[in-house]
């Protein structure tokens, strides 16, 4: 048995979740079930749709050395032999004790401080410019982007991105949350602007996004933009989009497995250099913190105007995204931390 700690609410949130869910996914198929540790009952329905279990310590997520004493009876209790823990709200002494009761394994894609883990992981494609060796002269180390967390239909081998010189379907996503009204805005844009008729504009919602029942009006009127909210097989709309404006999180490397050409943006602190190096390494276009006060909507809409007319550079962002980003890095921590659990460490 696995045990995984995170959490998901409408402040951070989807992604800590979704990359242990894919985690957890290929754990599940070398033949271990995972349990995950949630602050609150926010997670548990979407955990369990997924058939897996959830213990819930009842505490605050955002002040997590308030759960050390639940969490290290249920380590007691149950036997933990080790627990990977993925949330940007730990502390030292948080770590310091857990790792007293259990082997401890972190997720780190921040770099906010030298933590006290057995093992560490940034999957991150900056992840490069740290001195993560010299820091953790005695911690086992897993980075680069052969480690990113993706559900396994990222990992299809046979699927091959086609780059048409026509660009035919548009997807643009803001992540599980849109705490800027960006979709709206976006929309809003796209019809006055009314010089992309001939394309179709898929908008994805995540499952926080209080915006979906106004966009849906508007989009009702307009054939060629349409609204979802919460899409289980995003996978679907990623293979056929031509072009993808996205924001800076995990989402950057599930387009990049698939080879689809990206616009992207940063809306929190923690997607600026995710966005910055993908754009560096030749895997995106970068547009712009939409938080900073010169940034307009229309620098997206340049951006989308610019890859539209140029194939030659939509091929060269599909090409260096599937050389970098294979799919494979759910499987990679699932076999780690499986020989790792059988090996006792």
């Amino acid at each position: 048995m696995l045990y995984i700690r995170a959490d998901m609410n409408d402040t951070i949130a989807t992604g800590h979740i979704m990359r242990c869910l894919a985690i957890a996914e290929a754990a599940k198929g070398l033949g271990e079930d995972t349990t995950f540790i949630t602050a609150d009952e926010i997670p548990g329905e979407l955990i369990r749709e997924k058939g897996y279990q959830n213990i819930c310590l009842y505490t605050a997520w955002n002040r997590m050395e308030e759960e050390l004493d639940p969490l290290e009876r249920i380590i007691e209790e149950v036997g933990i032999p080790m627990l990977l823990i993925d949330s940007y709200y730990i502390t030292k002494e948080y770590m310091k004790r857990l790792r007293e009761k259990t082997k401890i394994v972190y997720i780190d894609d921040l770099h906010a401080g030298i933590w006290d883990c057995d093992t560490l992981i940034n999957y991150a494609v900056y992840a490069k410019k740290f001195q993560y060796q010299k820091e953790y002269p005695k911690t086992k180390l897993f980075l680069g982007c052969q480690y990113a967390p993706l559900k396994k239909e990222f990992a299809e081998e046979s699927f091959k991105k086609q780059i048409f010189k026509r660009v035919q379907n548009v997807l643009f996503l803001t992540g599980g949350t849109d705490p800027a009204g960006l979709s709206q805005k976006f929309v809003k844009s796209l019809i006055e602007q009314g010089e992309f008729s001939g394309i179709e504009f898929h908008v994805i919602c995540g499952r926080y996004n209080r915006n979906v029942e106004v966009l849906k009006k508007i989009a009702n009127q307009y054939s060629n933009i349409h609204i979802y909210q919460n899409v289980g097989q995003i996978e679907i709309f990623m293979k056929e989009a031509d072009i993808a404006i996205t924001a800076g999180g995990t989402t950057l490397y599930e387009l990049a497995a698939f080879g689809v050409p990206i616009i992207c943006y940063s809306m929190v602190d923690n997607q600026i250099d995710n966005a910055q190096w993908f754009a560096k390494e030749g895997m995106a276009v970068y547009a712009g913190d939409i938080r900073a006060p010169r940034f307009q909507i229309e620098d997206l809409f340049f951006e989308l105007r610019h890859l539209v007319e140029d194939v030659e550079l939509r091929t060269k962002l599909s090409e260096n995204g599937r050389k970098n980003i294979d799919g494979k890095g759910a499987q990679r921590i699932a076999e780690l931390l499986i020989g790792r659990v059988r090996e006792d460490i």
